[in-house]
C-alpha cells in the first residue's frame, strides 16, 4: 500500500517537474532569440517588401553615400546589406556596387577580387558581360595583361552576340600591340583569330 502511494506522489511530482521545466523553456527560449544568442541576423522574409523595411533601408542608404561620391561608406553599407540580407532582392546589385566603387577609387586588387565574386557567383545575371569587361579593364591597369585577354576571350567565347564581345576584341588588340616581339602576344593574337572565326560561323 505504501509502495502505491508512493509512486502516485513520484508520478505527481514528475508531473509538476516537466510542467516546470516547460515553462521556463517557454519563457527563456524567446529572450534568447531576441537577445541573439541563438541567431545574430535579422529574420529575412524574401520577396516580402514590407517585411524587410529595414533592408531596404540599408540598401538606400547605401545608394545615398554612392550618390554624394562617398563610396568608403557606400561600400560600408553594400556590406552590411550583404552580410544581413543577401539572400534577398538587391544582393547581386550590392556585390556589383561595391566592385564599382573599389573601381572608382582605384583600389584595384579590391575591385578585380569583388568582380570575380560577382562572376562566380551570379552567373545567370545579364550584366555578366559588362562585369567581365570591367574585371579586364581592371587587369590591364594594374599590367596583367595575359589575365587580362584571357578573361576577354572567355567573354568573345561566351557572350558573342553582346555589343562586350566587340570591345574585348578591340581591347585584345591594343593589348597585344604592346607586345609585338612577346612570343605568347603571338600565339594570342591567332588564337583569338581563330575564336572569333568560330563563333562567326555559329
Amino acid at each position: 500500500m505504501n509502495r502505491g502511494n508512493n509512486n502516485s506522489k513520484f508520478w505527481v511530482m514528475n508531473s509538476y517537474l516537466v510542467f516546470f521545466v516547460s515553462l521556463c523553456l517557454c519563457a527563456f527560449v524567446p529572450f534568447l532569440l531576441t537577445a541573439g544568442c541563438v541567431q545574430n541576423k535579422s529574420y529575412i522574409k524574401p520577396y516580402n517588401y514590407q517585411a524587410n523595411r529595414e533592408a531596404v533601408l540599408v540598401y538606400e542608404k547605401a545608394l545615398v553615400y554612392e550618390k554624394e561620391g562617398n563610396f568608403e561608406l557606400a561600400i560600408a553599407e553594400f556590406r552590411h546589406y550583404l552580410d544581413y540580407y543577401g539572400t534577398i532582392y538587391h544582393a547581386n546589385e550590392s556585390q556589383l556596387k561595391i566592385a564599382e566603387a573599389y573601381k572608382t577609387l582605384s583600389q584595384w586588387d579590391e575591385a578585380i577580387s569583388n568582380y570575380k565574386i560577382y562572376i562566380k557567383k551570379y552567373k545567370e545575371s545579364e550584366k555578366i558581360p559588362e562585369v567581365m569587361f570591367q574585371l579586364g579593364e581592371c587587369l590591364e591597369t594594374t599590367n596583367q595583361w595575359q589575365k587580362a585577354v584571357s578573361v576577354y576571350k572567355n567573354l568573345i567565347k561566351n557572350y558573342f552576340s553582346t555589343v562586350w564581345s566587340q570591345k574585348a576584341q578591340d581591347k585584345i588588340t591594343e593589348i597585344l600591340k604592346k607586345f609585338p616581339k612577346a612570343q605568347w602576344a603571338r600565339k594570342e593574337k591567332i588564337a583569338v583569330r581563330t575564336l572569333v572565326r568560330t563563333m562567326s560561323r555559329k
